[in-house]
């Protein structure tokens, strides 16, 4: 089932397996979720808000959870995202990725945080976050947490903060390209791998109506 929510803070429970693309734009709130038991839920997330927290959670055994966020910071202000996972349940997976993009001026924190309760068995889980400088003067705090209660667990955690690669941004403005363009390029890329991966994970299912609504978010983020 593919859904698209935008700017609510309306409290979400998935009970059927899920394809979710919660777009916020000027927008600041929490908001939980809830996973039923055994679903499976692709769930990506656009931003470009002052603040905004999101609380996934288990309601029974057996959920899949994969997090994509793309977080487009605003102009001039300090911009904060925050992203947990609260493990109550065993055979639980859970996969987040979350990518800044972070422009001239900009003060930018992202929290990534899994945590995974006591006396739970055969969980898996691996967090992200990935964070592209596309400016100057910018402030970055990332900080990726792993909070973990119990022992039969597969987890990892990093961060990672970096420039468009030189040669490649030479390669590109070698070929007529604008700095600015050659930044959209690869923001694009960013976009079009994410939705090629909701795509693949759908089974390929519903693919026209996903590369739609992806596309006018690509409109709607460099317009």
């Amino acid at each position: 089932m593919l859904k698209m929510i935008r700017n609510t803070d309306q409290a979400l429970t998935i009970k059927t397996d899920s394809v979710i693309i919660d777009q916020f734009s000027n927008f600041s709130g929490t908001k939980k979720i809830i996973l039923a038991k055994n679903t499976k839920t692709f769930y990506l997330i656009i931003w470009n808000t002052s603040q905004l927290d999101l609380q996934f959670t288990t309601a029974g055994e057996g959920a899949e959870l994969h997090v994509y966020g793309l977080f487009f910071a605003d102009a001039h202000r300090e911009t904060k995202v925050k992203v947990d996972f609260h493990i109550q349940h065993s055979h639980t997976q859970a996969q987040l990725h979350l990518i800044s993009f972070i422009q001239d001026e900009r003060k930018v924190e992202t929290d990534g945080a899994i945590t995974i309760a006591k006396d739970i068995q055969k969980i898996q889980s691996h967090l992200l976050e990935e964070n592209i400088i596309l400016g100057n003067k910018i402030s970055i705090k990332a900080k990726p947490i792993l909070n973990i209660s119990s022992n039969d667990v597969q987890a990892s955690h990093g961060a990672k903060i970096e420039k468009i690669d030189a040669e490649k941004l030479l390669y590109m403005t070698s070929r007529g390209l604008t700095p600015e363009q050659a930044q959209t390029l690869v923001v694009n890329w960013y976009l079009n791998h994410i939705t090629d991966q909701l795509i693949s994970w759908n089974g390929g299912k519903e693919e026209k109506a996903i590369r739609t609504i992806l596309e006018k978010i690509q409109q709607q983020v460099f317009r």
